[in-house]
């Protein structure tokens, strides 16, 4: 199985990444053998992307937690995948011919890849504060930086009805998100091809003052 990457961050935070230049033919004969369990559904996703992409990610998941605690992954209402015996928390991303996963023995994580190449000046407004877009300008890949940051952090929290705008807030340069009362550490991690953000659950709480 192709794994491109593996990481191990001093915070005990792990992430796996594959770069899939398999075809989708290739990756249902992976499935087929590799995850006889699961290939049904994945049998079923109609685009050939999106089918590898999954395929992909729950083999790197896989790969990251032993079979044994790989068969007892759930997901969430929110998308949020979880295991049953709470032996660890996990995250997936995935996106065009990447996919990624991450975990940590015992704090929540997110994590999210995004292309480098992604525009997303025209919905600036929508999802950021003027603030966070203020600090974004003076950033290389700012914009895509708060992205990515937001969408590992409510991978992270896993709850449905979340704001981008309104409920997240991102501090780049201190390479932090807040969430209610909550504290979330991140990190970032470039290639020529794309931007990883992972993060994960501080065991502390911000100050009263409000920060956006």
């Amino acid at each position: 199985m192709p794994i491109t990457h593996h990481y191990i961050l001093e915070n005990q935070l792990k992430w796996n990444l594959w770069h899939i230049i398999e075809t989708p033919e290739e990756m249902l004969l992976l499935a087929e053998s590799e995850l006889k369990n699961h290939f049904f559904l994945l049998n079923q996703i109609r685009s050939p992307e999106l089918r590898s992409q999954k395929i992909a990610a729950k083999l790197l998941l896989k790969d990251i937690l032993g079979e044994n605690r790989f068969e007892k992954m759930y997901y969430l209402e929110s998308g949020k995948p979880v295991l049953s015996d709470h032996s660890a928390h996990i995250s997936i991303s995935h996106t065009h011919n990447w996919a990624c996963v991450c975990k940590h023995p015992n704090k929540k994580v997110g994590i999210d890849i995004e292309p480098l190449h992604r525009d997303l000046s025209s919905a600036a407004e929508k999802v950021f504060t003027k603030k966070e877009i203020d600090q974004a300008e003076d950033i290389e890949n700012g914009l895509l930086l708060l992205w990515s940051s937001k969408e590992a952090l409510y991978k992270c929290e896993g709850r449905k009805g979340v704001s981008f705008r309104n409920d997240i807030y991102i501090d780049i340069n201190a390479r932090k998100g807040f969430f209610e009362e909550d504290v979330f550490d991140l990190n970032f991690h470039f290639n020529e091809h794309y931007l990883i953000v992972t993060c994960e659950k501080l065991n502390i709480k911000k100050n009263s003052e409000r920060l956006h």
